[in-house]
């Protein structure tokens, strides 16, 4: 059994491709803000016209029909739009642009995703897509992914209400390193050793001091488990960097835990 950690869901780029690095909001807020959540799996692909834009630059896209597992939220749609090519000579590159992703029949991903101002659905290396049948997907045991996913999603369901005119933010966790043995992502929080991790999930109301650091917790569902360990942790070692506070900057935000195995 592969050993069970915290992921804090902080800020990381995606490098999926030299040219590509995509901001995640955090993953509570983008479920929030999004139209359509799922388990999908790609039934086909082709190619579809270029689009061009004012400078005469022109990017490839392709669409994507998808056969519908699993609804979170929203209604089952027509196509995904997908920036990149359906097809691919020898010589092509995978990603033919920027932030292009190549998707193929038979995958199977968990998707959360929001409308774009012309009411579509588009994909990229930047949209929240989560592969269940890909070697990308470091867990073993899809089912594990899954339950940890639908876990944290109906929690958000359940107490939204809570969450009021509050947003979800990335927070930095200064204990964060790599360990050099299993390659995977660490904290102190990985010490409390979480049972059952897919089913812990916290919710938490913080108040920033001038410094930007936790001053006060109001938790809205705590984890469970260790909670008066959890909090001293949250205070003593999360913070956010002033390029992560929005421009209204409050002094209130929303804090997500989420136990994860990977």
């Amino acid at each position: 059994m592969k050993n069970r950690i915290l992921i804090l869901i902080l800020l990381f780029c995606s490098l999926k491709s030299f040219a590509c690095s995509c901001i995640y909001n955090n993953l509570a807020q983008e479920y929030l803000d999004a139209d359509f959540a799922g388990i999908v799996t790609v039934k086909k692909t082709y190619d579809t016209k270029d689009l061009r834009f004012d400078n005469d630059l022109k990017r490839s896209t392709y669409i994507a029909e998808l056969v519908f597992e699993k609804l979170y939220k929203g209604t089952e749609f027509d196509v995904l739009n997908m920036y990149g090519k359906a097809t691919m000579a020898n010589d092509d590159d995978r990603y033919f642009g920027s932030c292009d992703l190549f998707i193929q029949k038979g995958e199977r991903y968990i998707i959360v995703l929001k409308k774009n101002s012309n009411g579509e659905f588009w994909g990229s290396q930047c949209t929240r897509l989560i592969p269940l049948s890909a070697e990308e997907n470091k867990v073993n045991d899809n089912e594990e992914l899954i339950n940890t996913y639908s876990n944290l999603f109906s929690n958000i369901e359940k107490h939204k209400k809570s969450f009021s005119n509050h947003i979800f933010l990335n927070f930095n966790d200064k204990t964060l390193r790599l360990n050099d043995k299993t390659n995977y992502p660490e904290s102190d929080f990985t010490k409390l050793n979480i049972g059952k991790p897919s089913e812990n999930v916290g919710f938490y109301k913080v108040v920033l001091d001038e410094n930007l650091k936790i001053s006060k917790i109001v938790p809205i569902k705590k984890v469970g488990f260790r909670d008066k360990e959890i909090e001293k942790m949250i205070k003593r070692n999360l913070s956010l960097n002033k390029y992560d506070v929005p421009q209204y900057a409050s002094k209130e935000y929303l804090l997500l835990l989420s136990f994860e195995d990977f």
